[in-house]
């Protein structure tokens, strides 16, 4: 510890340890929950969860309301998923993605390749066709 330094407050959202849940439904939809930072660490814990999902889903909705940081290896995680679900015929959409998140996808110009709506009845639609 440096003196006069205080460490990182880790206990908040933004550096709080990737949380992921998985929930089937029965209209053939996989909704996937991630919380916290998809950075070397998140997606660490995030990839085999994830790649799982996504390998057993014809489509898949990823709610990203509390992903406050994405970086390079979070968004290869992302688009090889959206890739496996899409060469399935399927379709991956990302939900309540936050402002910096967005704007990271969109600035790699993967916006076409993940798809990014407000909320999950909107998913829903884009998914029915």
């Amino acid at each position: 510890m440096i003196p006069g330094h205080d460490p990182p407050d880790l206990s908040d959202q933004e550096h709080a340890q990737m949380q992921i849940s998985v929930h089937k439904s029965d209209d053939a939809v996989t909704r996937i929950v991630l919380e916290g930072r998809l950075d070397v660490a998140g997606s660490a814990t995030a990839e085999l969860p994830v790649s799982t999902a996504c390998g057993a889903a014809k489509n898949v909705i990823v709610d990203m309301t509390d992903v406050a940081f994405l970086a390079s290896i979070g968004i290869r995680l992302l688009l090889a998923n959206a890739k496996a679900v899409t060469r399935r015929g399927g379709r991956m959409i990302l939900v309540g993605v936050q402002d910096q998140v967005r704007q990271t996808i969109t600035m790699s110009g993967l916006a076409d390749l993940l798809p990014m709506v407000d909320d999950e009845e909107t998913a829903r639609r884009l998914i029915a066709g």
